[in-house]
């Protein structure tokens, strides 16, 4: 992971520089992200499609056969993929990322999805001992962990 964030800083350097060279001024801090995606790897996409469209209720913008792409809010999403043919990544067992979605009301969340069947909670709602925010944490059926959190102050 490391050595893709360096690889892609690099790029984006040479990239400022390359623009310099050729008389354009265009910097780094005058170019927009338009969105955000975060893309998760899976065996099979059927449990997850269940998951993210029924039961988080997310709106799908995008549906392949290889890959289901659902909107969080104007500027984030989040993407399932199938592992195999064009997809970078593999499935893993063990998934070391986590998936934070900021919330207005993290207890109408929880209220919502803990009464939902097949719904794993790995935390119950706490405040955090240490930030500004109330969370509980739940497991999506590739094994990633999705943060449902909300600010306190």
């Amino acid at each position: 992971m490391k050595n893709l964030f360096l690889t892609a800083f690099a790029m984006l350097v040479s990239m400022t520089a390359y623009a310099s060279d050729e008389g354009d001024n265009t910097t780094m801090s005058d170019m927009n992200i338009a969105e955000t995606s975060v893309m998760l790897y899976y065996k099979d996409l059927e449990a997850p499609r269940k998951f993210y469209k029924g039961m988080l209720g997310l709106e799908t913008t995008y549906e392949d056969d290889w890959v289901i792409i659902y909107q969080l809010n104007p500027g984030a999403a989040v993407g399932i993929v199938l592992e195999g043919g064009t997809a970078y990544h593999k499935a893993k067992e063990d998934n070391a990322v986590m998936l934070s979605l900021t919330v207005e009301d993290a207890n109408a969340w929880y209220k919502a999805l803990r009464s939902v069947a097949d719904i794993k909670i790995l935390k119950e709602i706490y405040d955090h001992p240490k930030a500004p925010i109330r969370a509980f944490l739940l497991e999506d059926p590739g094994g990633y962990v999705i943060e449902f959190f909300q600010w306190l102050k």
